[in-house]
């Protein structure tokens, strides 16, 4: 029957992996500078902060980086991968 037909979609693809295609050497800039700003807000935790509130967000922070590295580990394996 017409219309029942549908196309496969694409596979998920981020707005940064898109971004990012065909720049290796910008991948490999930016994990280490989200490394390093990971580092020092792992330090920062372990000194202690004044408030919970700036504990919690600087623990949500962290997560986020932690995001973005798993992020661009997937777009530079599925380049590997091709």
């Amino acid at each position: 029957m017409y219309g029942l037909k549908k196309e496969p979609e694409a596979p998920f693809a981020f707005d940064l992996e898109e971004d990012l295609k065909g720049d290796a050497h910008k991948i490999k800039k930016l994990q280490a500078e989200i490394q390093t700003r990971a580092s020092q807000l792992k330090s920062m935790l372990r000194e202690g902060t004044s408030s919970d509130a700036e504990f919690n967000a600087l623990g949500t922070l962290l997560q986020g980086y932690d995001a973005m590295l798993n992020v661009l580990d997937r777009i530079k394996n599925k380049k590997e991968t091709k």
